[in-house]
């Protein structure tokens, strides 16, 4: 479920914009430590696909459930 729609609804108004990393910090109140950046998920993925080196693939399965947690916290929250 995509709720970027509905958050940017409910909370534009109080943060200084509603990506998933500034919802997580100010309406979850928790921060990511030593996260792949979202941004090099398909990179690392398809350099295993390419190669069978597995090397980053607990990042980004850890990375992926960090996301889902974050938008059930945010569903939960919302009004």
């Amino acid at each position: 479920m995509d709720l970027l729609h509905i958050a940017r609804r409910c909370w534009a108004d109080a943060l200084p914009d509603c990506k998933l990393q500034t919802l997580e910090r100010q309406v979850c109140g928790r921060r990511r430590a030593e996260d792949i950046p979202g941004w090099a998920v398909p990179d690392a993925y398809h350099h295993f696909v390419r190669t069978g080196n597995a090397t980053h693939l607990e990042r980004i399965l850890e990375h992926n459930l960090q996301d889902l947690l974050t938008l059930a916290e945010l569903a939960a929250r919302l009004p």
